[in-house]
């Protein structure tokens, strides 16, 4: 329906009264048209028409795109199932990694998807025996707000618990171990606010946080700035700790007494910052070693157990080989091939690649051969892995936060190799 404004209606009326009067000044006439439709075209050029309003004032909805699903795609050559899909082993893309041997890759993980987590986002998970029997657990810690959940393996999925809340909330550093020598593992909690240690005791239903006082008092360094390792570094059945201070580089033994744990400074590296640790048992002894890497220049260290020397506790670190790109890697040990012996297992988040150095001892050298692409995962970002040291044939955990999913890997033969 048209509408005319007001300012129009006048001019009509106008021009009316005009020809009733008899008005016969053309000049006159002539004016007041102009007037009244100037006045008009002013008020149009003012005037929004509703419909046009609403859509001015209207509120539009938005919507967020999820973030893409993890996906396992099968080993190469084999149909995609539910139970596979997540990586692919078609070896496509840039190889990033450490030099090769050239040889064929004939091995892999078979994978499937074990259990979802809820909230997706935000946990720190570890691996460990945290049930009675003799299946990988995992433990969760949520920061924000201080939760600490067991999910116990049931066999084809995690049964989860409350296990303890930590305050503050944020920021708890925590590893797992056997550090009061019963038969299930229990966990080292450090803060950076003022260097406390804590041990939660597993009590098979919760776990006892008791404080074994700070890393400042007992090495005479900043409570900030320290990350932390667990192993079997002596043979008194306890689990012990190597503590590593990014200020200085300096690396700390603390051999657990049962009530506590006792430091001994034994090496530093240098540069002192960028660099992470993992334990591994390189040779079968029953005693954990020391692997570091070095992100500035992707330079990889073994340092050797040397009990029963409790003083140094390793060698020195002795340089094993270099991986590309140098930044972003991750790396855990685990038993992949069924030797008895740890291997090692590197994601980089650049591609998605994981890789496997096997353990090669007792050749001699420093433990391990070249890294060997086992698979990639999709989306190639964001993972983390645990390694599942209670599996037969050896294996790790995945956890994708963007959409919560975990995943068991397991090592096995591929049908044929990457290409």
């Amino acid at each position: 329906m048209m509408t005319l404004g007001f300012n129009k209606i006048t001019s009509f009326l106008v021009l009316g009264w005009l020809l009733t009067k008899r008005v016969s000044n053309p000049s006159l006439i002539a004016w007041l048209l102009i007037l009244c439709c100037g006045m008009a075209q002013a008020q149009e050029a003012r005037t929004v028409p509703r419909s046009e309003g609403r859509s001015k004032l209207a509120v539009s909805a938005v919507i967020t795109a999820a973030p893409p699903p993890a996906r396992i795609t099968a080993p190469a050559r084999t149909p995609e199932t539910d139970s596979n899909r997540g990586f692919h082993l078609d070896g496509s893309g840039e190889n990033i990694n450490a030099p090769s041997a050239g040889l064929p890759v004939n091995n892999c993980f078979s994978v499937a998807r074990f259990d979802m987590m809820s909230p997706a986002a935000g946990w720190n998970l570890l691996a460990g025996q945290f049930g009675g029997d003799d299946q990988d657990d995992l433990v969760g810690y949520f920061p924000l707000d201080g939760s600490v959940v067991v999910g116990t393996n049931l066999g084809t999925r995690f049964s989860w618990t409350f296990g303890a809340r930590l305050q503050p909330a944020a920021d708890w550093q925590l590893v797992s171990g056997r550090f009061k020598g019963n038969t299930l593992d229990d966990l080292v909690g450090y803060h950076p606010s003022n260097g406390s240690l804590w041990i939660g005791e597993n009590t098979g239903s919760n776990f006892r946080f008791i404080s074994v006082g700070t890393i400042q008092a007992s090495t005479g360094l900043p409570p900030t700035d320290w990350r932390f390792v667990a192993g079997r570094f002596t043979l008194d059945g306890l689990d012990d700790l190597v503590g590593y201070y990014s200020g200085d580089g300096s690396m700390w033994t603390g051999v657990n007494n049962g009530n506590g744990f006792t430091w001994t400074r034994w090496n530093a590296v240098g540069p002192p910052a960028n660099w992470k640790f993992t334990v591994a048992d390189i040779e079968g002894d029953g005693l954990d070693d020391l692997v570091g890497y070095y992100s500035g220049d992707g330079s990889m260290w073994v340092a050797k157990n040397t009990f029963p020397n409790p003083q140094s506790g390793f060698t020195a670190f002795n340089k094993w080989t270099m991986v590309y790109p140098a930044y972003g890697w991750s790396f855990l040990a685990g038993d992949f091939n069924g030797s008895s012996r740890d291997d090692l297992m590197g994601y980089q988040p650049a591609n998605g690649s994981l890789w496997v150095a096997t353990n090669t001892f007792p050749v001699p050298g420093n433990g391990f051969t070249n890294f060997q692409l086992w698979g990639t995962v999709s989306p190639i970002m964001d993972w983390s892995f645990m390694a599942n040291r209670f599996s037969v044939h050896g294996g790790a955990w995945g956890y994708y936060p963007g959409d919560g999913s975990l995943w068991k890997l397991t090592s096995s033969q591929c049908s044929s190799p990457p290409n």
